[in-house]
């Protein structure tokens, strides 16, 4: 399990921290600043994630996920939203041309590196089943757990949810 992670954003800082992001869950990842490169690299290489931004100049991310999912390889393949436009029409929007995720600017590191390594792992089993792989009834967890991407992801949830405020009692 070597995944790789193409990452889409016009702006310097915000390309920077998706890649940091991405980096802290323990993957490899590509980056470019615009669509039609993005659109280039996918057809040259596979990637196991995608992550775009919405509003950048030439080709919007809408409409090269929309392209993404058109090409055989990346019918499957998880898309996150990183974008400031969290709005509902949004969110609908980037559903409709086809992406799993939306996770609104500016966005905590943790959360990222969450959603990418849960994409990646459930693209990972998906992938398995569609090959005609058998699950056992109980799994036995044994060699995933020694998989340094599922301690990252384990680390990373356990992170998260400990920056998550208290639960008031009522």
């Amino acid at each position: 399990f070597n995944p790789v992670v193409l990452s889409v954003d016009d702006e310097p800082l915000s390309r920077r921290a998706v890649e940091h992001a991405i980096e802290k869950a323990g993957v490899r990842g590509i980056a470019c600043d615009n669509g039609t490169t993005a659109l280039e690299l996918a057809r040259k290489t596979h990637f196991d994630l995608v992550v775009l931004d919405v509003d950048m100049p030439g080709m919007n991310g809408y409409e090269v996920c929309t392209k993404l999912r058109a090409l055989p390889a990346y019918k499957e393949t998880p898309v996150i939203f990183v974008t400031s436009l969290s709005d509902f029409q949004s969110r609908a929007r980037s559903t409709l041309s086809g992406a799993n995720d939306l996770i609104a600017k500016p966005f905590v590191f943790v959360e990222l590196s969450v959603k990418a390594l849960s994409y990646l792992l459930k693209a990972e089993l998906a992938q398995g089943m569609r090959y005609g792989l058998e699950l056992k009834h109980e799994l036995d967890f044994a060699p995933v757990r020694d998989d340094p991407a599922f301690r990252v992801l384990m680390d990373a949830e356990a992170a998260w949810a400990l920056s998550l405020p208290a639960p008031r009692d009522e």
